[in-house]
């Protein structure tokens, strides 16, 4: 969630591909809310997503794709425009969320890139 924080901190486009993989289907949105952002001259400002458990679910030996669920606690966020005023604000999570995700270490410097984000409408038992 860092490097998600950071990317929306400092947006651009041209960074994305080093956070999500062009076939995920979450691509397209976050593609063009960093392209907007970067063109509009604003960025969000606020913690990155407070991670509370992760728990591994599968390692795929063959593809490499390594499947977690993630549960998080967004805190507030706000977009600032490039004069340092806000223009929109978006309150914290009232309580903890899980998402799934496949991953897979083949980012910069073998970082892990996003190649599926699915946020999950609970969070399974023992999570």
């Amino acid at each position: 969630y860092t490097r998600y924080a950071d990317l929306l901190a400092n947006p651009d486009p041209d960074q994305v591909s080093d956070l999500y993989a062009e076939t995920c289907t979450c691509w397209d949105e976050f593609f063009g809310t960093v392209e907007f952002l970067a063109e509009e001259g604003d960025h969000i400002e606020g913690p990155p997503t407070d991670v509370l458990h992760v728990t591994h679910e599968n390692t795929d030996d063959q593809t490499g794709l390594v499947d977690l669920t993630v549960q998080g606690q967004a805190g507030e966020l706000r977009r600032v425009d490039e004069d340092g005023d806000v223009v929109e604000e978006y309150p914290a999570e009232e309580s903890p969320g899980c998402t799934s995700f496949s991953i897979k270490a083949d980012g910069p410097g073998g970082a892990y890139r996003i190649y599926s984000e699915t946020p999950l409408t609970g969070c399974p038992e023992g999570v």
